[in-house]
């Protein structure tokens, strides 16, 4: 397919850098856990979605991560300090990790329970949404909202009465909750928005790293060790986080400027034509406006190719559904045999996919 030659290409790329990495042994280690990754989301899970069904597979991913929220936000408690700085972060290093991982799962408990209306589904959103809101990641906020304004604009072209209530009902909620203290203290934090919570100094930072060397980069992965590379101490300059503090400042840092305006430039196509063109097709409108909510979250998290972390693997998970619907839509394959059942409507029965017609369901 179209897209493991793309992917195909990255890697390549990635292992190549290791040839003119700051250092190649680490290079060669994180452009292997990416090639991993890729694996088991475009092959691994991609067979686990065609055999047991893809609602299965993000109500599989879905509970996983809903138990892990619960827990946080009642065991952390009594084992943890669950703030840092006023924010809440349950027992994770850092309450930024429960925003990206909200990110993607909270509009996959809407597009689940939009297609199901099942009370389990509407409980998994609210386990997430309680921690994103408690934790007081912005970027992952603004991601969330815009992808959920984005879905409710679907719904009102498909049917303007819900989609009225729809468009209504958020714009009154997000009003509302904006007037609260809650609101202003832990996610508006005005005394940090000129400087993005310190991430302007990163970002100056990046700058100076990518025009030591503009075309190539330092190495895939690199971002992490950058800044001890080049003898700068993050904590002599008041400073904590990770990288440079945003995945395209990041991946220019790593393999130059070049390739990761390819890069985007692709990815933001992707998206963009899916979100235009495929406006019909609702569950392909919907995962690709997550994976434009993933865009903007990495604006501000260094999220995208820094391989292990949580966002990305259900970020790759998310893209691969798009992709995979995608391909079956163009093929017109509409059902796949499997050992357990007779027969099993793919990408998904018609039912579940918000009452729309079998012509919009097929893809």
């Amino acid at each position: 397919m179209s897209v493991d030659w793309y992917f195909a290409t990255l890697l390549l790329v990635f292992f190549a850098s290791c040839f003119w990495s700051i250092d190649s042994v680490y290079s060669f280690q994180r452009a292997s856990s990416v090639a991993l990754l890729y694996a088991s989301s475009f092959w691994t899970f991609w067979y686990y979605a065609d055999r047991h069904g893809e609602a299965a597979l993000i109500r599989l991913l879905l509970t996983t991560i809903s138990l892990l929220l619960l827990a946080n936000l009642s065991i952390s408690w009594f084992i943890a300090d669950p703030f840092i700085a006023g924010r809440f972060r349950g027992f994770f290093e850092n309450p930024n990790n429960i925003g990206i991982i909200a990110s993607i799962a909270g509009p996959l408990a809407l597009i689940q329970w939009l297609n199901s209306r099942r009370f389990i589904d509407a409980a998994f959103g609210c386990f997430i949404a309680a921690n994103l809101a408690l934790s007081g990641n912005r970027s992952a906020a603004l991601a969330i909202l815009i992808v959920i304004s984005l879905i409710s604009i679907r719904y009102f072209l498909k049917t303007p009465s819900r989609g009225f209530f729809a468009v209504a009902g958020l714009a009154l909620a997000v009003s509302l909750f904006a007037q609260t203290s809650f609101f202003e203290e832990t996610i508006l934090r005005e005394a940090t928005l000129d400087s993005a919570s310190d991430r302007s100094e990163f970002w100056a930072l990046a700058q100076l790293y990518t025009e030591r060397r503009p075309e190539l980069g330092h190495g895939f992965g690199t971002d992490i060790i950058i800044h001890d590379y080049y003898g700068i101490s993050l904590t002599d300059r008041g400073l904590r986080g990770a990288g440079v503090m945003s995945s395209y400042y990041g991946l220019a840092v790593q393999i130059g400027k070049p390739i990761t305006i390819l890069f985007l430039a692709s990815v933001i196509y992707f998206v963009a034509s899916n979100l235009v063109f495929k406006i019909r097709f609702f569950n392909i409108y919907a995962l690709s406006s997550i994976i434009l909510g993933g865009l903007i979250v990495a604006i501000f998290e260094p999220v995208l190719f820094s391989a292990g972390n949580a966002f990305l693997y259900l970020y790759m998970i998310v893209f691969m559904l798009t992709a995979r619907r995608l391909h079956y839509g163009k093929i017109g394959i509409r059902s796949v045999h499997t050992s357990k059942a007779a027969r099993m409507r793919e990408p998904t029965d018609p039912r579940p996919l918000c009452r729309l017609p079998l012509s919009e369901a097929s893809s």
